[in-house]
């Protein structure tokens, strides 16, 4: 029993090792932040650009650069690439021509082992060219195709009268079959016209509900919490540039200077009155963590007012697509 007691309490102590390990990890994914970073640069006509995240260095890192016009991408776990996202991969059809090839190949092996079992076999000649064969007939040409005959025209007075009412009854129904179209034509889009105009107003009316408004405000900021808590916490973007104008130069720079205020810590341009050149490099830096994602969602899913709303507006769509 002791021996029983003691084995029972080992396997226990082991499961709450590996429960803790567990909790630790799923602690670590969602509080620990994904690193990431962005540079790049274009000069000499030559553009280069990388991007790369890391998480727990080294134990996770993703990075995709292009650089002398060869892109690279590789996923790495403790500095081993376990993924390659621009390694050439093999197609169904170049799969099927290699097998393809590879079993005319093995008849070609096989039919060479018959023939030289058997060297007495005869070869069969291809005919001769030169030897004469029956003559071809000459194709028979396809009879020509009937022209067809007019409509005689009315001789008599009354003919010609009779002809000319039915002349003119046949554009007088072409004529209301026409209007006919028309007006179905602007029924239907009269019906369209008034299925928009009830949905402007329904949705109109369901912006103007309490609910909506709540959240609105809501999903509102949950969104700039979570823009705060992705958005680079770095960055720097510097430009050399020139129209070849100094005119359309100055007026970039006019633009560049009303929006310093709000970019001039980011944005940096060295303006060139004389030539035409357009190059430049940038970089940003920053981190996002699963618990700013998760919180979002939870707001979005579990919100009391976003939950009504979402209904209201599932519903409609329910209703508009069974009156269809």
């Amino acid at each position: 029993m002791h021996i029983v007691l003691l084995i029972l309490k080992i396997v226990g102590i082991i499961l709450l090792i590996l429960l803790a390990l567990v909790l630790l990890f799923l602690l670590l994914l969602v509080f620990v932040p994904f690193f990431y970073r962005g540079e790049g640069s274009y000069y000499d006509n030559k553009p280069y650009a990388k991007f790369r995240i890391h998480y727990l260095f080294p134990l996770l890192q993703v990075y995709i650069s292009y650089t002398d016009e060869k892109p690279e991408g590789k996923v790495k776990v403790f500095g081993f690439t376990v993924y390659d996202f621009f390694a050439p991969q093999e197609t169904e059809e170049s799969k099927s021509v290699k097998e393809k090839n590879k079993r005319n190949a093995d008849d070609a092996k096989d039919e060479g082992g018959k023939t030289e079992m058997n060297p007495s076999a005869k070869t069969e000649l291809p005919p001769d060219p030169d030897v004469s064969s029956e003559p071809k007939t000459p194709a028979e040409p396809e009879p020509i195709a009937e022209m067809a005959e007019d409509e005689p025209e009315p001789k008599t007075f009354f003919e010609k009268i009779a002809y000319f009412v039915e002349v003119i009854k046949e554009k007088l129904l072409g004529i209301l079959a026409k209007l006919k179209e028309i007006k179905e034509k602007g029924l239907q889009i009269k019906e369209k016209i008034t299925h928009i105009t009830q949905q402007i107003k329904f949705y109109y009316g369901v912006w103007q509900m309490d609910v909506t408004q709540a959240a609105f405000k809501k999903a509102k900021r949950a969104l700039l919490r979570l823009w705060k808590s992705i958005r680079p916490k770095k960055g720097m973007v510097k430009l050399h540039l020139g129209t070849g104008d100094p005119g359309s130069t100055g007026q970039i720079c006019g633009i560049y200077g009303m929006m310093y205020p709000f970019v001039g810590k980011y944005v940096m341009i060295e303006p060139d009155f004389e030539k035409q050149i357009y190059e430049g490099d940038f970089y940003f830096k920053g981190h996002i963590t699963v618990f700013a994602l998760l919180r979002v969602i939870w707001i979005v899913l579990f919100d009391k007012d976003i939950r009504v709303l979402r209904k209201i507006l599932m519903n409609a769509n329910k209703e508009d697509k069974h009156e269809q």
